[in-house]
Order: C-alpha cells, then structure tokens, then sequence
C-alpha cells in the first residue's frame, strides 16, 4: 500500500490545530535554519506567524476551507485551504509534510481543487513563490503565470466544464 492510500482528506477540525502548526513550522524550516536560532525560539517565532496566516486568511478569504490530509493514526501530514467565491477559487494553502512529500500527495490536493472548480466551470488562482518546486506542477494542471512580483508569481487556470464550454 502506498502512503497516499494509507491516508484520507477531510475538513480540518480545531484538533488539528497542533498538527497544522508543525506542517507550517515545516514550510520555514530551511530558511528558518539558516539564521541560526535556539530552537524553542524558532518555535515562539513560527506560532507568532501561524496566528498571524490564520488571522489574515480570515480577513482576506471570506469562503475559506481548509482540508487536512491524514495518516491513519489521524495526524496532520498535508492541508490545502481554498478560497471558493462563485467566480474565482482561489488556491491560498498547499503544503505536505516533508516525509511525506514526492508521494502523490500535493497532486492529490491539486486534482481535487481542480475538480472541484471544473464542476462549478469557474478558474482557479494561486500565488507561488519564485523557484517553487511547485510551480512545475501548478503548470502541469493547467496553470499559467498571469503576473509576477519581485517574489512571486500569480498564476491562473481557466475554467473549465459544462459552464465555461457555452
């Protein structure tokens, strides 16, 4: 059995709440190495900017949901958290754990957004930083860069399904 079949994707639940602060902690951890910090101030710092995310996903993304991935011990090893506004989903969150990376598991979490917004025939946008690993990935599903920022790049799929067809 693969590690995608022994895991499930379902809406996160405030017991996730720990699990979802070490899969960001995990996102930092090379450039967080870097500078050279004592651990439980690495930690501090990580919580302070998770709270902070969590706080402006919640002012900037009116229709967010959050998915976990988990194992079959019910721990967090992946998210993706979705904006869903009637014309534009927006991709906010991506993120696997680094064990459980190069497993099918970000492809998974893409396919299913994708499929999701096909039905409903509206895009999908997403922000990627610039020399991403994932960017070669948004662009096999169909994304193109729309703009790019000195860090970033927007990205955009179009619609697709029965609505965009007409």
């Amino acid at each position: 059995m693969t590690a995608v079949a022994q895991t499930s994707i379902r809406l996160a639940a405030p017991h996730d709440d720990p699990g979802l602060r070490a899969l960001y902690r995990s996102t930092r951890a090379d450039e967080l190495e870097a500078v050279g910090w004592e651990a439980g101030m690495i930690d501090a710092f990580c919580d302070l900017q998770y709270d902070m995310q969590q706080a402006h996903y919640g002012r900037t993304f009116p229709n967010l949901e959050r998915r976990v991935v988990v194992d079959v011990a019910d721990s967090v090893v992946g998210q993706v958290a979705v904006d869903r506004q009637p014309d534009l989903y927006t991709l906010v969150d991506i993120s696997v754990l680094p064990p459980s990376r190069g497993r099918g598991l970000g492809t998974r979490l893409l396919g299913g957004v994708i499929e999701v917004a096909d039905d409903a025939a509206v895009p999908v946008a997403l922000t990627v930083s610039k020399g991403s690993p994932a960017r070669s990935l948004y662009e096999r599903h169909g994304f193109r860069i729309q703009a790019s920022t000195d860090l970033h790049h927007h990205m955009r799929r179009p619609a697709a399904g029965k609505r965009a067809a007409r």
